[in-house]
């Protein structure tokens, strides 16, 4: 009885002890504050749209986010993660953030489902001023930012594999796969990154590439028929009129082939930290290319320099960038300038006040440039 009772002690204690190994912990961020924004389209008629917001992730995205730890025993962990973003306004997605599980040893670490892209890594890891939602960052992954065209894709569904550290240097390999074939015909799309960094003491570097196939469908041709109508007097015409439609007219559409689209994106970045201020420079070129023979449909590349100093409770930060946007073989060439300037002000750890200010030019033709503004001023708390 006695031994029965000493066992039963030390399996209850072993249990205990497991259970302690593993964690699950609640963390987020609410940014809430004021943007004033407008758009400037200079070119034969010029326009203005303007718009001034209260609302929530002005500065930074809010987001809700669990994640766990489990010790698997042997310098093995399980880890996980699911991150939402929270508008403010509409219906959250859950995971939309990242919903992915990892395992984690000496042999490095393998994640799998949705998480950052190897180019979003790099913007995030290398900002200065920590990748921040108001225009004036060309390596931004939102359209406006990027003069029109996305900069990068930021998430993606992928197998990814991270060495460890050797000296400071580590390696990465990612997967992703979402093709469908009916019957010969293929859709979706499929991908593959490498990429590779390193830190010494106050100077860390990275680059990557990431390519992903897209099979586009083919279209069948269509011949073009115009409307036809009924009179009250019994007579077929085209005239509409108050005549009653018989047949609705159909636009021509000329016969396409299935073909690929490829689409490179290539980042590399570095940074130096010298005590009263970090620097850094990034660098990012998204090109598309079509297989049936229209050749390159975008080739885009961008130059971002930044600084941020530490002054007090307050970190002050600028950003200046300059590149160029290619479409169609060159026919349309735009220059992209962009700047952000900002300072964050530490009311504690957790709550944090910021003032923000931001441009994009982007020079579409020698007549015609669209130039976006954006101001913010809020608070964010993390929890």
């Amino acid at each position: 009885m006695k031994k029965s009772l000493i066992a039963l002690a030390a399996l209850t204690a072993l249990a205990g002890s497991a259970f302690a190994q593993s964690s699950v912990s609640v963390s987020g961020r609410l940014d809430l504050g004021y943007s004033d924004k407008e758009l400037d389209v200079k070119a034969t008629t010029n326009s203005n749209t303007a718009s001034k917001t209260i609302g929530a992730g002005l500065l930074g995205t809010s987001f809700l986010a669990f994640s766990g730890s489990e010790d698997l025993g042997g310098g093995l962990k399980a880890n996980f993660r699911v991150e939402s973003a929270w508008s403010g306004s509409a219906a959250t997605t859950l995971g939309d953030r990242g919903l992915w599980a990892e395992l984690q040893g000496g042999f490095g670490s393998l994640r799998a489902g949705n998480q950052n892209t190897f180019a979003r890594d790099t913007w995030t890891s290398f900002s200065q001023a920590g990748a921040i939602n108001p225009v004036g960052d060309l390596n931004s992954s939102t359209a406006e930012d990027a003069g029109g065209t996305s900069g990068h894709t930021a998430f993606n569904t992928a197998v990814r594999y991270t060495t460890p550290s050797f000296n400071g240097f580590t390696a990465s390999a990612a997967v992703s796969k979402a093709t469908v074939d009916t019957t010969g015909v293929k859709s979706g799309s499929d991908g593959s990154s490498f990429g590779a960094s390193y830190t010494a003491g106050k100077f860390a570097a990275a680059a990557n590439q990431s390519k992903v196939t897209t099979q586009v469908a083919s279209v069948a041709g269509v011949t073009g028929l115009s409307a036809i109508y009924y009179t009250s007097a019994g007579v077929v015409t085209t005239t509409a009129g108050s005549n009653t439609l018989i047949r609705a007219a159909v636009t021509a559409v000329t016969a396409a082939d299935a073909y690929e689209q490829e689409e490179k994106i290539t980042s590399a970045a570095a940074s130096y930290d010298f005590g009263v201020a970090k620097v850094s420079a990034i660098y990012m070129k998204k090109t598309q290319d079509n297989s049936n023979g229209t050749g390159r449909a975008l080739d885009r590349d961008s130059m971002t320099y930044g600084i941020s100093a530490p002054l007090g409770k307050s970190v002050l930060f600028a950003q200046y960038g300059t590149g160029s946007n290619k479409t169609s073989n060159g026919s349309t060439d735009a220059d992209l300038k962009a700047y952000q300037l900002g300072a964050r002000y530490m009311f504690s750890k957790r709550t944090i006040g910021y003032v923000a200010t931001g441009k994009v030019e982007h020079e579409v033709s020698a007549t015609s440039r669209n130039e976006y503004t954006e101001t913010v001023v809020g608070l964010q708390h993390l929890f």
